[in-house]
C-alpha cells in the first residue's frame, strides 16, 4: 500500500475512529513528551526535591494539554466548548457545587502562594501535614500528628481543593520556617525554682546552639513582614496552679524539630535536677 493509498483509507474512516485514532496518538505524544523531559533530571540527593516538584508540574501541564488536545479533536475548537461548559457548570454548581469549588480552589492554589509541595500546613481545620502533590480536585499530604509533637503518622490524606475558600490554611515553613514551642515542668513549693529556671534555660540555649537556628536572619525576615515582636532567646515563665509551681520554657525551633527538640532539652533538664537535689518533682503531674 503506497502513501496515497494509506492516506485515502485514512481519511476515509468514519469521523468517530478517526477521532479516537487521533486522540490515542496525541495522548501517547503528550505522555511521551512529559517521559523525555523528565529524563533530562538527573538530581544529585539534594535535588530530589526540585525533581518531585517538577514531577508534579509536568502531570498538570500534560493533562491540561491533554483536555485541550481533545477539545480540538472531537470540538474542533473552544466555540463549542463553551456552550457545553455553560450547561455543565449550571448542572454542576446546583448538584455538586464542591466539585466545581475544588476545580476553582486548583487555580487558587497554582496562582497564589497558599503553600508549596514540601510545606508543612493545617487546612480543613485539624488536618496537619506535609504537602506532597497537587491536583485538579485534590491536593495531597503525609499527615503528622500534633500529639507526638509533628512526628509523620506516614498516611496520606487526599483534601479536596475547596477547603482553601472554607478554612484558614495554616503555614507553618514558609516565610520564616520557625515555630515558639514550650516545654513545662510542675515542682513543689519548696523547690530551688530560681536554679530550675537557669537549669531550663541552659538547655534550651545548648540545642539552639546545636540546631544553627539564625535567629539573626528570622529576625530580618520577620522585620521585612512587618511582625511587630523581636526574635529573643528562650524564655522562662513560672506560674502557680494546683498546689504546685509551675516552671516554662518557651523557645524558638524549626516547624520539623519540636520533638527531637523537647527531648534534648528535657533529657538536659532531668539530668540537671539529679544533679542539683533541691527541685522535686510535683506529684501530680
Amino acid at each position: 500500500m503506497d502513501m496515497t493509498a494509506a492516506q485515502e483509507w485514512f481519511t476515509g474512516l468514519p469521523d468517530w475512529l478517526f477521532n479516537v485514532i487521533i486522540s490515542v496518538a496525541a495522548i501517547l505524544a503528550i505522555l511521551l513528551l512529559k517521559r523525555i523531559l523528565l529524563a533530562f533530571l538527573r538530581p544529585s540527593d539534594e535535588e530530589l526535591r526540585f525533581r518531585f516538584v517538577m514531577e508534579n508540574a509536568f502531570s498538570i501541564a500534560s493533562s491540561v494539554a491533554i483536555i485541550i488536545a481533545l477539545v480540538f479533536i472531537w470540538l474542533q475548537g473552544f466555540k463549542p466548548l463553551l456552550t457545553v461548559l455553560g450547561l455543565i457548570a449550571a448542572g454542576l454548581t446546583i448538584s455538586s457545587k464542591e466539585i466545581v469549588m475544588s476545580f476553582m480552589g486548583f487555580f487558587a492554589l497554582v496562582t497564589r502562594d497558599h503553600f508549596a509541595i514540601g510545606d508543612r500546613v493545617c487546612v480543613a481545620g485539624n488536618i496537619w501535614g506535609d504537602v506532597t502533590g497537587k491536583g485538579m480536585l485534590f491536593f495531597t499530604v503525609l499527615e503528622v500528628s500534633q500529639e507526638h509533637r509533628g512526628q509523620s503518622t506516614g498516611r496520606l490524606v487526599r483534601v479536596p481543593n475547596m477547603v482553601i475558600f472554607t478554612h484558614p490554611v495554616i503555614n507553618a515553613t514558609k516565610g520564616f520556617d520557625a515555630v515558639w514551642h514550650e516545654i513545662s515542668i510542675r515542682v513543689t513549693p519548696d523547690s530551688d525554682w530560681r536554679a530550675l529556671k537557669e537549669i531550663m534555660r541552659g538547655a534550651a540555649n545548648d540545642w539552639l546552639e546545636s540546631s544553627r537556628l539564625d535567629l539573626e536572619k528570622l529576625e530580618r525576615k520577620m522585620e521585612r513582614s512587618q511582625v511587630t515582636f523581636k526574635v529573643r532567646r528562650p524564655g522562662v515563665y513560672v506560674s502557680v496552679g494546683n498546689g504546685a509551681l509551675v516552671v516554662t520554657i518557651r523557645y524558638l525551633c524549626p516547624a520539623r524539630q519540636r520533638r527531637d527538640s523537647e527531648h534534648y532539652i528535657t533529657e538536659a533538664m532531668l539530668a540537671g535536677i539529679e544533679k542539683n537535689g533541691n527541685i522535686n518533682i510535683a506529684s501530680e503531674y
